[in-house]
């Protein structure tokens, strides 16, 4: 493995990297493998890219170790995601977050598709990972899944998504600053959450949520 990295390597790498906070997954938007784990190439050679990761920000020899992910999140490169660990540990800590894809199959059921508009919807206005994940009793895994459209592909969520993507292209159904900012008025003066969602076609949790004074325009 590489004990040194050039500083073109360390900029490329992170340059291919989504970062957000440092509490939420910093998603690999660079080439991935079908198994969903995100590859990096140094001098011809190819490497997995959280491996780089680890290597990078810890400085720490993974020589005979797996680099785990404590979110599950194969795609995931946040440094304060990952740990090191022996094979007979990787399978243990599976088994006791019940990441088996029976287990999975299972999350999603306790999903509805008024929870997948709400989540999305909270997710564009700002609303962070970490507490969509605990407001809806998800890990980040099944929620990187769902932002990403790998789970919940039947055909009501896969129309309600391509029709607000494209309205947003169109500028049309985005929330603009002057939107949320009317948004928070009409709540706060007493207005009926229910008639103002109906408005702007968004979903009355993301008036709460805009209420509260969370969206990053208030």
């Amino acid at each position: 493995m590489i004990d040194k990295f050039a500083e073109k390597d360390v900029e490329r790498f992170w340059s291919k990297v989504k970062r957000t906070n440092s509490e939420e997954c910093w998603e690999w938007i660079g080439t991935k493998e079908k198994d969903g784990y995100g590859v990096f190439k140094i001098k011809r050679k190819t490497y997995k890219s959280h491996r780089i990761s680890w290597l990078i920000s810890k400085k720490e020899s993974i020589e005979n170790k797996l680099v785990c992910h404590s979110c599950d999140n194969r795609g995931c490169v946040n440094p304060g995601h990952l740990w090191l660990g022996t094979n007979k540990e990787n399978v243990e800590d599976m088994v006791r977050k019940n990441r088996q894809r029976q287990g999975e199959n299972h999350s999603n059921v306790k999903l509805s598709e008024k929870n997948i508009k709400e989540i999305l919807d909270l997710y564009k206005s700002g609303y962070k990972q970490v507490d969509l994940c605990s407001k809806f009793g998800i890990g980040h895994a099944q929620l990187s899944r769902i932002l990403s459209g790998e789970a919940w592909k039947n055909t009501k969520i896969e129309r309600v998504k391509s029709e607000r993507n494209k309205n947003e292209r169109n500028g049309m159904a985005k929330l603009t600053k002057e939107d949320a900012q009317e948004i928070y008025r009409r709540s706060n003066n007493g207005e009926n959450q229910k008639h103002i969602a109906r408005d702007y076609d968004i979903s009355q949790s993301l008036v709460s949520f805009i209420k509260l004074g969370k969206s990053k325009w208030i």
